[in-house]
């Protein structure tokens, strides 16, 4: 099947929007518990905005005002953004065949210029991670129910059922929807970038993400780790206003366990050593690469692939 936008009846916009839409709602119907995570929740925020989110602990809602354009507006380098998705169902060939359905739904409906990565949380039983090719952190349910992070050896302590809870951002123009998408916590969200993989002398962050920017609202001086850094320091502070308390100790150790040699084994060291070479010698040229722009869109969705 061709792949083709026509610019006369859908614009870049709805495109953006409808193959979200499209994902969460089929996501959704197949009981997969979706979790989008990365750029399409992070782009929302910023540090002029960040005063006027509105949390909820009882509802776990996240109201984010922005506009429309702003939201799906491409990259600065002119790329689109790909939306970045966990999902979780102990059945795997459940997980496997919506997958399939999402693609053909979006193929069908011309919704192409989006990539869609998703990554399953692994259930007892399923094909274990090669931790020669992983190169990304996964989450694994045990024999006993219980949930890890993990990277090659680097396996978390159980993670709190509470943290994994799905919150729901509302990114809002004037008051008025514009989509809604589950994710973690706000008091997780942003550890989500520290976890993502070892990188060497960085604390896990690939350049891209280590960029300083001025904002544009307020005029200081940011990263996008700081700005959800001060979301999370938001969100603690209301959670404990509204009697809410975060347990993040095996987010926290796990992070630390990645990302310190002491911890990690001889691959996963090799690994980080080599992913500190790579952003920091390739710099802007790994910036498009992982970005997909121009002649590396295939090398970018190749390296969504990496999980193990």
């Amino acid at each position: 099947m061709e792949r083709y936008r026509n610019p006369e009846t859908i614009s870049h916009q709805q495109e953006y929007l409808t193959t979200l839409t499209t994902v969460n709602k089929l996501c959704q119907e197949a009981n997969l518990r979706p979790m989008f995570v990365g750029g399409v929740i992070a782009k929302a925020i910023h540090l002029g905005n960040i005063e006027q989110i509105k949390m909820d602990s009882a509802s776990r809602t996240v109201r984010i005002p922005t506009t429309a354009a702003e939201y799906t507006a491409p990259r600065k380098d002119g790329t689109v953004d790909d939306f970045d998705i966990i999902l979780n169902n102990s059945d795997k060939d459940l997980v496997e065949a919506t997958v399939r359905c999402v693609d053909e739904s979006l193929k069908t409906q011309g919704l192409v210029h989006h990539f869609v990565s998703t990554e399953a949380v692994r259930y007892p039983g399923w094909k274990s991670r090669n931790k020669i090719f992983q190169m990304v952190s996964g989450i694994d349910v045990d024999q006993n129910g219980q949930t890890h992070f993990s990277f090659g050896s680097t396996i978390s302590r159980p993670v709190s059922e509470e943290s994994l809870q799905p919150w729901t951002y509302i990114m809002e123009e004037k008051g008025k929807e514009i989509i809604s998408l589950p994710s973690f916590g706000p008091t997780y969200f942003g550890f989500r970038y520290l976890m993502r993989l070892p990188v060497a002398g960085s604390g896990g962050l690939r350049q891209k993400d280590r960029i300083q920017k001025i904002d544009e609202d307020t005029g200081h001086r940011t990263t996008k780790i700081h700005t959800l850094m001060t979301l999370r320091r938001k969100a603690i502070e209301n959670g404990a206003a509204e009697g809410y308390i975060p347990d993040d100790e095996a987010w926290r150790q796990f992070i630390v366990d990645l990302q310190h040699p002491k911890h990690q084994d001889a691959l996963t060291h090799a690994k980080s050593e080599f992913f500190h070479f790579y952003w920091e010698t390739l710099g802007p040229l790994a910036t498009a690469i992982a970005h997909g722009k121009g002649v590396f869109e295939e090398v970018a969705k190749l390296g969504n692939k990496f999980t193990g």
